[in-house]
C-alpha cells in the first residue's frame, strides 16, 4: 500500500475511532460551540463598534459578530481569529465583519495593512477582503492586503488569490503581487517583494500552525496514538498527514464524493470533517 494511501487511512482511522471509541461524550467536546469570530489583542489600543453604535475600547477575547468593526489604534496589533484561521491587523488599521458564518467570511478593509492565513482544515470555503477598489478572494492560502489613499496592494505568498476590481479579475499566484491604483484599476502582476513584515507574518504562521496541531494532540493524542498503530505509522508520517490536513490536500470530502471512501463508511465519519 502507497504511501498516499496510509495517510488517508491513517485520518480516516483516527476519525472512525473517534466515533466510535470515543461515543458521543468525546464528539459533543470535540465539536462544542466556539465564537466564529475572536478578537485576540496582541498590544497597545484597539477600538470596536457596532453596526450602530459608537466606537468603544475593546477587551482581549472578546467575541465579534457580523456588522462588527475594529480598529487598531498607532503602535497597536491585534488578530481576528476565524475558527482556525486568522486575520492579523497592523497597527492603524479599520476592518468591519460584512459577512460571518461558518462557510463564508467577508471582511471590509477600510484602511492600513492585513495579513490573513486561511486553513481549509477550519472549515471555510469563502473567504474575502474588500477594500474600496478591490476585492481579494482565496480557499486556503497566506496574503497580504494594504490599504491606501493610493489603492491597494494584495500580496500572495502561498496558494492563489483572485484579485478584482472594476477593470475585471485575475489569479495572483505564490510570490506574486498587485497593486490597483484608485482611477486606473488596471491589473498588472509582479513578482512579490519581501520585506520584514512579510517574513514575520510567515513565521507567525508556522507558529500558528505549530500550536493548532500541539492542541490537537493535547486532546486527542490517545486516539491518534491508536490509529498510528492501527495502521502502522510513523512520527514523520503523521506530521506529514497533519500538514496536508491543514494546507487542504488531502480532503475527506472530496474523497467521499470520488468514491475513494466507500459510503457505508462514509456515514461513519462525523459531519464536521466532510466540510472539508
Amino acid at each position: 500500500m502507497g504511501k498516499a494511501k496510509y495517510i488517508i487511512l491513517g485520518i480516516l482511522g483516527a476519525i472512525l475511532l473517534l466515533a466510535i471509541v470515543g461515543g458521543a461524550y468525546v464528539y459533543m467536546n470535540f465539536f462544542k460551540a466556539s465564537p466564529l469570530a475572536l478578537l485576540v489583542i496582541e498590544s497597545g489600543n484597539v477600538q470596536y463598534k457596532t453596526e450602530t453604535g459608537d466606537w468603544k475600547a475593546a477587551s482581549n477575547n472578546m467575541k465579534l459578530s457580523q456588522g462588527d468593526s475594529v480598529k487598531t489604534l498607532e503602535n497597536s496589533l491585534a488578530n481576528i481569529i476565524f475558527s482556525d484561521s486568522v486575520l492579523r491587523m497592523d497597527s492603524s488599521t479599520e476592518v468591519t465583519i460584512s459577512n460571518l458564518n461558518k462557510e463564508s467570511v467577508s471582511v471590509m478593509q477600510t484602511l492600513g495593512r492585513t495579513w490573513s492565513r486561511v486553513l481549509k482544515i477550519s472549515g471555510i470555503s469563502s473567504y474575502e477582503v474588500t477594500t474600496p477598489n478591490a476585492i481579494a478572494s482565496v480557499r486556503g492560502t497566506g496574503f497580504a492586503v494594504i490599504f491606501s489613499e493610493n489603492g491597494t496592494e494584495i500580496k500572495v505568498v502561498d496558494g492563489i488569490v483572485n484579485a478584482s476590481s472594476s477593470n475585471g479579475s485575475i489569479n495572483v499566484n505564490a510570490n506574486q503581487e498587485i497593486i490597483i491604483i484608485k482611477g486606473n484599476e488596471t491589473l498588472t502582476i509582479e513578482d512579490l517583494t519581501m520585506d520584514d513584515w512579510i517574513t514575520l507574518n510567515k513565521n507567525l504562521d508556522e507558529e500558528h500552525k505549530k500550536e493548532l496541531k500541539q492542541e490537537i494532540l493535547n486532546k486527542y493524542g490517545s486516539i491518534i496514538n491508536m490509529a498510528k498503530s492501527q495502521f502502522g505509522l510513523t512520527d514523520a508520517e503523521m506530521d506529514d498527514i497533519f500538514e496536508q490536513w491543514v494546507s487542504g490536500k488531502i480532503s475527506v470530502k472530496e474523497k467521499i464524493a470520488d468514491g475513494t471512501i466507500p459510503s457505508s463508511f462514509a456515514n461513519l465519519i462525523p459531519e464536521q470533517f466532510k466540510r472539508y
